[in-house]
């Protein structure tokens, strides 16, 4: 650069890189002697010298800084998983006529999974899944307002897909455009074993018939994910199903960690 003003004036410059483990993390620069002359052998060595030793102490500094925000984040991130996992039921439902199960372990501390069970009334449990797109804290807070908002549109609705058209309403407010929700509930009615099936875009339940019955089966139905269309078009493609189980019939959900 060129500067009119003598004292910024440069009559010499000299740069030396400076390195760690062959790296090279930045360059440092030196302009004008103090007596006017040209830099020479010896300066450049010199200044080599203090840009290896300064390399050294920039390298620890900054790996010492990593450290020490990782340690922040993993504590974060250790409450964030305490938080999460206070969300899940903390009792697995016990009622006449069914046996229920349930298991998560996040891919990382948290996580965007969700499971749930609620207490309609005194034959009627409706069980939910979800998986919200991507996956760390915004998962983990997306899936903190899907709880809430199950909670509250759950209580006294035997209907499992009104109850994801009133989710849907309150949720998909509050998603950016690149997240969704998919979401399965069912309503059990453990009088008559009458399952009442509705998927927002979510993996099919798989209906395993008791011993010596058929295969398998998956309970289809149609739907799109939450956050995905709008309210119209949600509810349009909206399919609820109701299966007859039978004694030794067993019915599993997942997400797709699985």
């Amino acid at each position: 650069p060129q500067f009119q003003i003598d004292y910024i004036r440069v009559q010499s410059v000299m740069a030396v890189p400076m390195r760690f483990r062959n790296k090279v993390m930045g360059v440092l620069v030196v302009v004008n002697r103090v007596d006017e002359r040209s830099f020479i052998q010896n300066d450049q060595n010199l200044l080599q010298a203090l840009a290896d030793q300064a390399s050294v102490s920039i390298y620890y500094a900054r790996f010492s800084a990593a450290l020490d925000e990782k340690r922040r984040l993993d504590y974060d991130l250790g409450i964030a998983h305490r938080i999460q996992q206070a969300l899940l039921p903390k009792e697995i439902p016990v009622v006449s006529g069914a046996e229920f199960a349930a298991f998560t372990l996040p891919a990382q501390e948290i996580g965007g999974d969700y499971y749930d069970f609620v207490q309609i009334d005194d034959t009627h449990v409706g069980i939910a899944i979800a998986d919200v797109s991507g996956k760390g804290v915004a998962g983990a807070l997306v899936m903190a307002l899907c709880r809430s908002a199950l909670r509250i549109k759950a209580q006294g609705c035997l209907s499992p897909s009104a109850v994801l058209r009133s989710m849907h309403k309150i949720l998909s407010a509050d998603l950016s455009e690149d997240m969704f929700i998919t979401m399965l509930y069912m309503i059990l009615d453990t009088a008559n074993l009458e399952l009442r099936v509705a998927r927002a875009g979510h993996l099919s339940p798989i209906v395993n018939p008791g011993a010596g019955q058929a295969m398998p089966w998956l309970v289809d139905s149609s739907g799109i994910a939450i956050g995905i269309a709008d309210a119209d078009a949600f509810a349009a493609a909206l399919e609820e199903r109701t299966v007859m189980l039978a004694p030794g019939d067993t019915v599993v959900i997942y997400t797709d960690g699985v």
